[in-house]
C-alpha cells in the first residue's frame, strides 16, 4: 500500500501480475494480506476503510479448512472483501469469503475477460466509501 502513490502506478502494477496455473491456496493469500499489508507500517490508514479484492479460478485445495477462517479474520479487522470467482470454483466458498451481503460483494464470471466489466463497479463502490470515510473522519 505504501509502494504506489498514485492510481496510474497502481493500475500498471496490477496489470503486470502474472497468472500461475496450479494449486489454489486462498487461505495463505488471505493470511499474508492480513498479517503484512493491512497495517500502519505498510501504509494502512486507520481512518480510511480497507478493501480487498480476492480473485479465484478454482476451489481451495491447499489448506481448504483454513480459507473461511482466514476470510473471517480479515473481515474482523474491518476489511471489506470483494470476492470474484472465474470459471470453475465453489460458489458457497466465494460467498463466505465476500463481505455481507454476498449479493453485492461476490461476483461470478465465466472467464477473465469479464474482469473489465466489474472493475468499474468495484472502483466506484470503494471510492465512494473511501471518500465518505475521509470526509467524516477528519
Amino acid at each position: 500500500m505504501s509502494k504506489y502513490d498514485d492510481l496510474f502506478k497502481l493500475q500498471n502494477a496490477i496489470a503486470g501480475i502474472s497468472y500461475e496455473y496450479g494449486n489454489s491456496n486462498a487461505a495463505e493469500g488471505l493470511r499474508l494480506v492480513r498479517e503484512h499489508y493491512f497495517n500502519g507500517r505498510n501504509g494502512d490508514r486507520s481512518d480510511i476503510q480497507d478493501f480487498l479484492v480476492v480473485i479465484t479460478d478454482g476451489v481451495s485445495n491447499v489448506q481448504p479448512d483454513q480459507t473461511l477462517i482466514e476470510a473471517n479474520l480479515i473481515k474482523e479487522k474491518g476489511v471489506h472483501v470483494y470476492a470474484v470467482g472465474i470459471g470453475e470454483f465453489d460458489p458457497a466458498e466465494l460467498n463466505e469469503i465476500a463481505s455481507k451481503p454476498a449479493s453485492e460483494n461476490a461476483y461470478i464470471l465465466s472467464d477473465y475477460s469479464g474482469l473489465d466489466n466489474i472493475s468499474n463497479s468495484i472502483i466506484k463502490q470503494t471510492c465512494r466509501v473511501s471518500h465518505y470515510s475521509a470526509l467524516h473522519n477528519r
